[in-house]
């Protein structure tokens, strides 16, 4: 048997030594935000659109041409809560990019905080987490969730911390936590009352609590989960799973860990390989048992999710990250002294840097590409109307893959519609997720604007999305005093001049064409 002499902790020490990696591991994981204008985070325009709304409407106090107040009593604004103090002080791309870079910082060091009080030592260990935080949801722009996410380590730390108070105090805030969560995000609140139950379970099997402080435990989440109940959630009811089940599956945790970046995802599954062979062959690593049942609840939750439910897709691939992630922080680590060791530590810090750099030159790329399709939108007419369509190519090689995504431009429209003169169809205010409401006489172009297929690329597809168009447009435009003007913005058309002649092009660029159904 090994002796634990020959063991070592140069993935722990003192808390300085772990305190200051952890702050260079901080540097380098907000080091994409810092290298770019834009964040270029699928959905980040469309929330950072609804923030300037927002402000507008509940700061300023301006009023909008398109949208209402609604209600904050939902499950999913940790964003617009906390973007509207931000922007008091900076303006909403700003506020995005403050908001991104606090959450994957938050994330990381929360890992840290819960794996000390998991196993009872400061440990690097958790900072691994450094090469999972660009992942498909973080860089799909899941705000609220990602946010979230990153409180649910902090939130289990306090909890295990609480298992020795007396059982009122530990019911109180284990409630409170539940509910700070749930108004964060549904998904994240349900990550952290697993784990949570999962930690009660341990402990009644371990007779560390009593069955009635297991039943006070389990009561905990009724307070969330009955006001959860109260609130407006609207009516979409869509559930759909995707055929082939435990394939998809499998893929599915594949397709989460990946961050947009085919270089970047290359250095993380060569950092994840060194870390797997430190700990296998070089390291006695044993699992806090108290984490063994809210993992396998979670494992569960991502084999019961349906890829969409209502109106969200990609339901299922937010769990694989919340797994690894919780996974890292049960982990209690000895690494045994050596050359290897050495070197697979070296091999893991090499990863991150690599992973990190590629997003932050990637994303720099995208600039110039983005500027230009804002440039040709901010100089449309206070009071148009902005209707998108946006070609997904098949891709034939990994590579084609990757740039069939580069730059993620779906809501670049959003970037135009800070100063809220112009309506932008597919910026979201849907009931029951978001608290604003679209005003009545521009939610048929909304609706019209979420029946289009999510990839057109046919001149003969793009056309009857224009004629559909025109069609809402004489219908609006007889109904009002004075119709808007309105125009089609084609995403990454697979040829130029789509539609003409069909329709007048204003304007074109790399990946994008903008054309005017309805002049002013």
């Amino acid at each position: 048997m090994m002796s634990a002499s020959r063991f070592q902790r140069p993935v722990s020490g003192p808390r300085g030594r772990v305190f200051l990696a952890a702050g260079v591991a901080s540097v380098l994981v907000v080091l994409p935000i810092l290298a770019a204008r834009h964040l270029p985070l699928l959905d980040a325009p469309a929330h950072e659109a609804r923030l300037a709304v927002l402000r507008d409407l509940l700061i300023a106090g301006n009023g909008s041409p398109f949208y209402a107040p609604g209600s904050f009593l939902l499950p999913n604004i940790a964003f617009d809560a906390i973007g509207l103090g931000l922007v008091r002080f900076v303006g909403p791309e700003t506020a995005g990019r403050m908001f991104f870079g606090l959450t994957l910082v938050l994330t990381l060091w929360g890992i840290l905080a819960l794996n000390r009080v998991a196993t009872g030592r400061w440990s690097l260990v958790p900072l691994v987490s450094a090469l999972l935080l660009y992942n498909l949801i973080s860089t799909l722009g899941f705000f609220s969730y990602a946010f979230g996410l990153a409180l649910v380590p902090w939130a289990l730390a306090a909890r295990l911390r609480l298992e020795r108070s007396p059982p009122l105090a530990g019911f109180l805030l284990g409630a409170a936590f539940g509910v700070i969560l749930l108004f964060c995000h549904a998904f994240a609140f349900g990550v952290y009352a697993a784990v949570s139950a999962g930690f009660g379970l341990a402990a009644l099997v371990g007779r560390r609590i009593s069955f009635a402080g297991a039943l006070a435990r389990a009561l905990e989440i009724v307070l969330p989960m009955g006001l959860f109940l109260v609130m407006s959630m609207g009516s979409e009811g869509q559930v759909h799973y995707l055929p082939h089940f435990f394939q998809v599956k499998l893929v599915g945790v594949i397709e989460s860990i990946t961050c947009g970046s085919m270089t970047g995802d290359i250095a993380l599954v060569a950092g994840v390989m060194a870390f797997v062979l430190l700990a296998a062959a070089r390291s006695r690593v044993r699992l806090a048992p108290a984490f063994a049942p809210g993992l396998a609840a979670l494992f569960a939750l991502y084999l019961a999710l349906p890829f969409e439910l209502g109106s969200a897709a990609n339901v299922d691939k937010r769990m694989p990250i919340a797994i690894a992630l919780v996974a890292l922080a049960s982990l209690d680590v000895h690494i045994r002294r050596g050359a290897a060791s050495f070197w697979l530590t070296g091999l893991v810090v090499a990863a991150l840097l690599v992973k990190q750099g590629a997003l932050a030159v990637l994303w720099r790329t995208f600039d110039p590409v983005i500027d230009a399709a804002v440039a040709s939108l901010e100089v449309l007419p206070a009071g148009s109307v902005i209707m998108r369509s946006e070609c997904h190519p098949e891709a034939s090689t990994i590579l084609s893959l990757y740039r069939k995504w580069q730059p993620p431009m779906t809501h670049v429209a959003a970037l135009a519609s800070f100063d809220d003169t112009r309506f932008v169809a597919s910026n979201w205010a849907i009931p029951g997720q978001q608290p604003i409401t679209i005003k009545p006489p521009y939610q048929d172009y909304n609706r019209l604007q979420a029946a289009f297929k999510s990839s057109t690329c046919t001149a003969d597809e793009y056309r009857a999305q224009l004629a559909s168009i025109r069609i809402l447009a004489e219908t609006e435009g007889a109904a009002a005093t004075e119709a808007p003007p309105l125009y089609f913005f084609l995403i990454r058309p697979p040829a130029p001049n789509m539609l003409v002649p069909d329709a007048d092009l204003v304007s074109a660029g790399r990946d994008f064409e903008l054309y005017a159904v309805r002049k002013p």
